[in-house]
């Protein structure tokens, strides 16, 4: 189980840079936070392959965004709820792997499986936002 969970667990030693969202209400204080600041939201399967390969690919650029991006974390097995009603909130389907991009109240950019990387999410950001 172990090894199972370092293939597929996701963020670990720079989990730091992730916020994770646990409950349904976190949902609000996300989408008021990206009229300050851009959002993305990384909906993520610990036991997707496909998701863990996403979630390394948009962990190898947080560092160089951190600065001008916030991101969260949620974790769709545990946290299935939350997952329903962040669909139902931005009107944007759910999927797994997911990235959301929220700015200015509303979301402006998502993509999916194995759309769901850092090239495309650089790509939405340089297209809808202007960053520091």
């Amino acid at each position: 189980m172990l090894m199972f969970n370092r293939l597929f667990g996701g963020p670990s030693n720079e989990s730091a840079h992730w916020t994770p969202l646990t409950h349904a209400d976190e949902i609000q204080e996300v989408i008021h936070a990206s009229n300050e600041k851009p959002q993305v939201v990384f909906k993520h399967s610990p036991t997707c392959s496909i998701s863990f390969f996403a979630i390394q690919s948009v962990q190898g650029i947080i560092a160089e965004l951190q600065e001008s991006v916030d991101f969260s974390l949620l974790n769709v097995v545990t946290n299935r709820h939350v997952s329903k009603q962040i669909a139902q909130e931005v009107n944007v389907r759910h999927e797994s792997p997911q990235i959301l991009l929220l700015f200015k109240g509303a979301v402006v950019w998502y993509d999916s499986h194995d759309r769901a990387n850092a090239a495309n999410l650089k790509h939405a950001l340089s297209k809808h936002i202007e960053l520091n």
